[in-house]
């Protein structure tokens, strides 16, 4: 529901800009005797074009899902890399972290284990199985 309503807004904003754009340039052009409206019309939509597309991507990356901070990592699977000495290393798609267990959860090297969240620098994982498939 909130992705059809955000391309809903999207639209509209679109279909303002290039209505704001070519039906103030034609208005100054008749007020000015520059061009006709028409014409002036026509050279506008160019720009019209370019800023209803510009406005269109910058709702949509506004609605994205974060791809960096602590937001982007929670939920993702990775391998226990080292559990020896009360300190737990963790690989996440390809990066290596420090890693606490969370709600009593037992790891061994090789576990594969799932996000839960970050502490600082540090991931609060779960050992996969505990309701995670």
């Amino acid at each position: 529901m909130r992705r059809s309503l955000i391309a809903v807004l999207a639209i509209l904003d679109e279909a303002a800009t290039i209505i704001i754009v070519v039906g103030g340039a034609a208005y100054l052009a008749d007020r000015l005797g520059v061009l006709t409206p028409f014409e002036a019309a026509i050279a506008a939509s160019p720009l019209a074009l370019f800023l209803a597309v510009a406005s269109a991507k910058a709702v949509t990356a506004a609605s994205m899902k974060p791809r960096t901070g602590p937001e982007s990592i929670t939920g993702k699977k990775g391998r226990v890399l080292d559990a020896s000495g009360g300190s737990i290393v963790v690989e996440i798609e390809g990066e290596i972290w420090r890693a606490r267990v969370v709600n009593g959860g037992d790891v061994r090297e090789g576990d594969l284990v799932i996000v839960k969240g970050v502490d600082g620098l540090t991931l609060l994982v779960e050992p996969v199985g505990k309701g995670d498939g």
